[in-house]
């Protein structure tokens, strides 16, 4: 019975061991979460407009929200208009089984976007962001890949999100003084 006790507080005190050695060893390296990335001044308050009623229009309010931006109903409320000008998202067969039949599918997302000051001074003209992946697809279990794929244009969106907000964020960085 004292034997097992000690094999128990020593296999405790081993992960214990184990994950300071990792929690020192992540945080001298310097690695921390990324967490919202902060916006010009000018997005402060933005109106959306297009995609009205799309995963990407819910999804980009979302984002501009955890940046601490403030989602306005109307372009005269906002100090920043950004338009989703077009969402095309295409799949295309990459390859196929010795039957003929699709096996593998490519997903492709392209979304064109702009963004400009209330005043009208443009600040990203007709941005363009995409997004491809591609996954199996296997015809006898064709709910299940279903699933996949919608998970999949889930997660395309979000990416796609993140990549305009890297894109706004960056119009908020001064430019480096010009060396002389």
């Amino acid at each position: 019975m004292k034997s097992e006790r000690r094999t128990h507080i020593c296999a405790n005190l081993s992960s214990s061991l184990l994950a300071l050695a990792c929690v020192l060893l992540l945080s001298g390296c310097g690695f921390h979460l990324r967490g919202a990335l902060p916006l010009p001044e000018v997005m402060e308050r933005t109106y959306v407009a297009g995609g009205d009623g799309s995963e990407l229009y819910y999804e980009m309010e979302n984002a501009l929200l955890n940046a601490g931006a403030e989602v306005v109903a109307s372009a005269e409320e906002a100090s920043a208009v950004l338009t989703l000008h077009s969402q095309r998202l295409a799949r295309r067969v990459l390859s196929v089984d010795t039957e003929g039949r699709a096996a593998e599918y490519e997903l492709a997302m392209l979304v064109v976007f702009s963004l400009r000051e209330q005043a009208g001074r443009v600040l990203a003209d007709r941005q363009r962001v995409s997004v491809v992946r591609d996954f199996s697809f296997d015809p006898d279990n064709v709910l299940a890949k279903g699933d996949e794929e919608a998970a999949l244009r889930r997660e395309m969106v979000r990416f796609a999100v993140a990549q305009m907000m890297r894109q706004a964020q960056s119009l908020s960085r001064d430019p480096e003084p010009a060396k002389e």
